[in-house]
């Protein structure tokens, strides 16, 4: 598919007509597109930043416009200069393109990393009451949460092992601004699918270029306005199973200098099970000033206000009694987290022929209360508030471009701060009691390194590079222990200096083999450091130290199924462990080391099978073999145990129709092996897969000029099976379980009115 928006010529009447090519969603350059004279085989290929020039001796008919990641498009030759807007393939395995060192997106295939991108459909396949489905689509991640849209973590070939609570242990960006403070906690909730565009998914250490954390990055895409100087009014709303109900709305306006979007979500329901309720509402504002051909501004605002319950969880008989029960505990003393954000920020992006620099500057500031606990022994009441800024440059220079010979450059720096203080209390029926604890921590992180990207030859891919991430936290702790006022102060400082390579190799035009070595680290975050009696930070915790080996292939068999098959091995030292003590409460300690063997393989398929019928459908598959090497007898007789909460296979299909009378329907399906619940290995949670799917029907075709509707149905859990998601790995007392909802339904309607 093919847009076309305002034709101007560059340089008047030339002899030769310029063009640039763009990502019809997220409006960013579409580098290596093969642009083809139809009557004489000529052909260009769009440089890094999307640009093209046709001498105009060559017109003839048409043109035809081809890039493995996007529907081919054809158009009328131009008289003058035009805008390309190439419509993305549907679940397509693109480029990342800063993690290769490339300023605009690079045929991927060749990409030697391991990297998913995530667009429509998928992103939109089920009630967007969160990004669950898509990315369980992805092999080697595991998105789990408690009923719908409640307490979320995002597990990455095992990152999640040391996070009972909170998500941590990688890095999330969006539209180029850190989500991720520098006390490694992730802002997950901010990103939400009804105003992302796309979402990629970089995983394992060589993802170090954008900071601490072993599990990878997620880079996340605003929505943006149609081009063409339009104006897009739209809202849905969505109800379902347990007083489910989700409203979204949107404004879009383009002119030929901005564009601009508003958006406001709203969602709420009452819990499968047992306070388990969770409501959230979020405004939004995204707006870019083209202030010339090589220089413009992004402004992005978003506030956040979430309040989720918090039901504990249940031992297995308790789950198999009653799913939909919680612990009392929870239920009498009202445990929920209240958290409110607030974040703006804004981005310059300069460019020329072959360089390009941008930067970003953003405010933060957050809120949270939190009634906690599962008994009389383990429980409390934290009220927690931070403030913080962070700044980043990048700069992606093309030093070389010859036939044989292509030599990208990307150095980056970025400098995030934040000031946070967390008091705890007794937990009285919800509200705070006596005082416990205050810590004031001021958490700093730098990271700075580069990336240089080698094409040499038609064969031969490099990427290599190093960055250099140094996190410090310093502690202001008063506390009262035994009646007693105590104050210290705790300073705690990590660094690492992380190198990374990858080589990709062309055996054919459209088949690659790929190999890569990265290095990562990830400090404890602050939630580790603290000790859960006095508040303090603990000055013995370190940071884990990730080594990862990679190779696979990427290809492309005909002209309609990628492939992706590759194996890593990641050895982990110093390793954080999550113990539990005898009254329930949760501390860390670093016992032993990891070692993550692993195989991941991902088919995709998109076809237009007629004119009037297009298919997208994928198959993924992960074996997982992640083992601790614990090295204190006192805990543990036979070494190595399997890692809790991580399954040995996972498996993930589905599949999207749709007709151009206006209906569509898909079917998605996800398989999880048995996985251990505590470090053991003497409890488990059993294996389940589950099947959703959705319908629908878009007619516009037969509305006014301008509206477009469209209504839809849709089933979760249709197989009715009984599950539990957020696993209370490690639990005092057998209590790992979480049960997800059984069966259950939504439908909905959404409206748009666009106004050229």
């Amino acid at each position: 598919m093919l847009l076309l928006a305002g034709s101007t010529s560059f340089f008047g009447q030339s002899s030769f007509i310029h063009g640039t090519v763009y990502d019809a969603e997220t409006g960013e350059p579409v580098g290596n597109a093969i642009v083809l004279s139809a009557c004489n085989d000529r052909t260009w290929v769009s440089d890094a930043l999307g640009g093209f020039t046709i001498n105009s001796t060559d017109q003839c008919d048409s043109l035809k416009i081809n890039h493995p990641s996007y529907r081919t498009a054809e158009l009328r030759y131009p008289k003058d200069g035009l805008v390309v807007l190439l419509q993305p393939d549907a679940l397509t395995i693109l480029s990342d393109a800063v993690v290769a060192a490339k300023a605009a997106d690079a045929d991927t295939r060749s990409t030697p990393a391991s990297v998913v991108t995530l667009k429509s459909p998928i992103l939109t396949a089920d009630d967007q009451s969160s990004l669950s489905l898509a990315l369980n689509s992805v092999p080697g991640v595991q998105f789990e949460q408690r009923g719908l849209g409640g307490s979320r973590r995002i597990n990455i070939r095992s990152s999640m092992v040391r996070s009972p609570f909170a998500v941590r242990n990688f890095q999330l960006y969006l539209d180029q601004f850190s989500l991720t403070s520098p006390d490694g906690q992730v802002a997950l909730e901010l990103i939400d699918p009804f105003d992302l565009a796309q979402l990629t998914v970089v995983k394992g250490p060589a993802a170090n270029s954008w900071g601490a954390g072993i599990g990878g990055a997620l880079l996340a895409e605003s929505k943006r306005a149609p081009g063409g100087g339009s104006a897009v009014l739209g809202s849905s709303i969505t109800a379902g199973s347990f007083g489910f109900v989700r409203s979204t709305s949107a404004l879009s306006v383009s002119g030929s200098q901005f564009n601009l979007r508003i958006s406001h979500i709203h969602q709420e329901t009452d819990g499968y099970r047992l306070q388990e309720f969770n409501k959230r509402r979020q405004l939004s504002m995204r707006l870019q000033y083209y202030a010339s051909n090589t220089l413009d501004y992004t402004l992005w605002s978003t506030v956040y206000e979430g309040k989720w319950g918090l039901p504990g969880g249940l031992a297995a008989d308790q789950a198999a009694e009653d799913p939909t029960s919680a612990s009392p505990y929870a239920v009498d003393n009202f445990t929920h987290v209240h958290r409110r954000r607030f974040r703006t920020g804004i981005t310059q992006r300069w460019t020329h022929r072959y360089f390009q620099n941008l930067t970003t500057v953003h405010i933060n500031t957050t809120t949270k209360i939190n009634p906690f606990g599962t008994s009389p022994f383990f429980n409390g009441y934290k009220d927690e508030a931070a403030e913080g800024f962070g700044v980043r440059n990048q700069t992606n220079i093309n030093l070389v471009s010859r036939q044989k010979l292509d030599i990208d450059v990307r150095a980056y720096v970025q400098y995030l701060n934040e000031d946070n203080n967390l008091s705890e209390f007794d937990n009285v029926s919800g509200v705070g009691g006596a005082f416990r604890y205050e810590n004031q921590t001021l958490s700093e992180e730098l990271t700075a390194g580069f990336l240089t990207r080698f094409e040499i030859s038609e064969n031969l891919l490099v990427n290599a590079g190093i960055t250099y991430t140094d996190r410090s936290m310093a502690g202001n702790n008063r506390s009262v222990i035994l009646g007693e006022e105590l104050l210290v102060d705790v300073n705690r400082n990590f660094d690492a200096w992380l190198p990374r390579i990858g080589l990709s190799y062309a055996l054919t035009e459209n088949h690659f083999i790929v190999a890569g070595a990265s290095r990562a680290y990830s400090p404890p975050s602050l939630f580790e450091l603290v000790e859960p009696l006095t508040g303090l930070l603990s000055p013995d915790l370190l940071a884990e130290v990730a080594v990862n080996y990679e190779a696979g292939a990427k290809g492309r068999i005909g002209s309609h199924l990628n492939y992706h098959l590759n194996a890593y091995l990641t050895n982990v030292s110093d390793a954080i462990r999550q113990n539990i003590d005898i009254n329930g409460a949760e501390f860390f300690a670093n016992q032993g080391d990891m070692t993550l063997h692993g195989v991941e393989g991902r088919l995709l398929y998109n076809r237009d099978l007629s004119e009037n019928v297009q298919l997208s459908a994928y198959l993924n598959g992960a074996l997982q073999r992640h083992e601790w090497l614990i090295d204190d007898e006192d805990l543990f007789i036979d070494s190595p145990y399997q890692l809790p909460g991580t399954p040995r296979a996972t498996a993930a299909t589905g599949a999207d129709l749709r007709l151009k009378a206006g209906f569509f329907v898909n079917v998605h399906w996800q398989w999880s092996d048995t996985a251990p619940a505590n470090s053991r290995n003497t409890d488990f949670i059993s294996a389940f897969d589950v099947l959703n799917s959705k319908i629908g029907w878009d007619f516009n075709r037969i509305l006014p000029e301008g509206w477009d509707a469209n209504v839809f149905f849709g089933a979760q859990n249709i197989l009715n099976e009984h599950y539990t998601s957020f696993v209370n790995f490690d639990a005092f007392g057998g209590r790992y379980f979480n049960p997800m909802p059984r069966r259950n339904y939504y439908g909905g309607i959404e409206l748009r009115y666009q106004l050229r």
